[in-house]
Parts: structure tokens; C-alpha cells; sequence
């Protein structure tokens, strides 16, 4: 065997190895792109779904003040109304009431204001407008 017989052959035998090489290099490779790849697919995924959550919430915490907001004007406008009502001479005139208080010697009959009674009756009504808007 001449020497250029051993240059060449040891020449294809580098070029082979070096293919062999190269091609677990490719494989390699391959596999860390596909690897890559799938943790970039979970990760969007995850803030995607994140996202979407925190949409959500916004959206349910908007919708609920702007709820609150109405049952705001609707109470304001409520409360309007009884001012104007129990501001009405009319009406005040029209109220007497008497309170009874029993005592164990005896019974005692008070006649209430007209404004005790109004005080009395805005804060019941409140209380049942607050109720109705607010359950």
C-alpha cells in the first residue's frame, strides 16, 4: 500500500466519522429545537391563560361597581323622593301617633311629633329600599 492509499483511506475515515458526527450533532439539535419549541408552546399557553384570568376578574370587578353604581343612583333617587314627601306640610299634618309605654303601676299614652314619626319611617324605609337593592 503506497502512501497515498493510507492518506486517502484515513482522509474517507475522518469524512466518515465526521459525517457520523455531524449527523448526531443534526440529531441533537433536533431534539433541543423540539424541546424549545414545547416549553415556548406551554409558556404561551400559561400566559394566555393567565391573561384571560386576570381579564375575567376585571371584568366581573367592573360589572359588579358598575351594579353597585345603579343601585347608588336608584337609592339617591329614593331618598330624593322621601325628602319630598316628608317634606310635604300636608303630610305632616296628617301624621299623629301615640306612643304607649306600660309601666307596671300604669299605662302612659305620649302623642309623637310629626317629625318623630317621619325620622322613624325614612330610617324603616331606608332600610328596606337598602334591602331590596343591596340582596
Amino acid at each position: 500500500m503506497a502512501l497515498e492509499d493510507i492518506i486517502k483511506r484515513i482522509i474517507g475515515d475522518a469524512e466518515e466519522e465526521a459525517g457520523i458526527i455531524l449527523g448526531q450533532a443534526r440529531e441533537q439539535a433536533q431534539g433541543i429545537k423540539a424541546e424549545a419549541e414545547r416549553k415556548a408552546q406551554n409558556l404561551t399557553k400559561e400566559v394566555v391563560r393567565q391573561r384571560e384570568k386576570k381579564a375575567n376578574q376585571d371584568a366581573s370587578r367592573i360589572l359588579t361597581l358598575g351594579r353597585l353604581e345603579s343601585k347608588k343612583v336608584i337609592l339617591a333617587s329614593q331618598r330624593r323622593n322621601l325628602d319630598r314627601v316628608f317634606q310635604d306640610r300636608h303630610v305632616k299634618e296628617k301624621l299623629k301617633s301615640k306612643k304607649r309605654i306600660v309601666l307596671p303601676q300604669k299605662e302612659i299614652e305620649e302623642e309623637l311629633s310629626a317629625e318623630s314619626i317621619l325620622i322613624d319611617m325614612r330610617m324603616k324605609l331606608e332600610a328596606d329600599i337598602a334591602k331590596i337593592l343591596f340582596s
